[in-house]
């Protein structure tokens, strides 16, 4: 059985871009959405499991001088400790070794 769930790191970057829009139909469009979504999503804090993931996915991007911004690590590790698969469309993930990815925004 497929879960779908978020993280808070998510949560937070979903938030964020509704914070730093300015008042206007395209916020209250994008708040909308956001909240529909993340209503229909269970939201995972940071395990301990996630910041060792991190930690080791930190150093390998730094030894390959393939620098992720620090969200992106947080993100790819707490789907590597879960075993889950990350739905993206930013092709920077595909740089960690071992994470799976699925593009929902391209058609199948």
């Amino acid at each position: 059985m497929t879960i779908a769930v978020t993280c808070a790191i998510v949560r937070g970057e979903l938030q964020y871009g509704i914070v730093r829009l300015p008042d206007g139909p395209k916020r209250g469009k994008y708040t909308a959405r956001v909240t529909q979504i993340l209503r229909a999503l269970h939201c995972l804090p940071v395990t301990e499991q996630a910041s060792d993931r991190y930690a080791e996915i930190r150093r390998a991007v730094e030894l390959a001088a393939t620098p992720l911004d620090d969200n992106d690590l947080w993100i790819a590790a707490t789907a590597l400790s879960l075993g889950a698969i990350l739905v993206t469309r930013d092709s920077d993930f595909s740089r960690i070794t071992g994470l799976v990815i699925e593009d929902w925004s391209r058609p199948v």
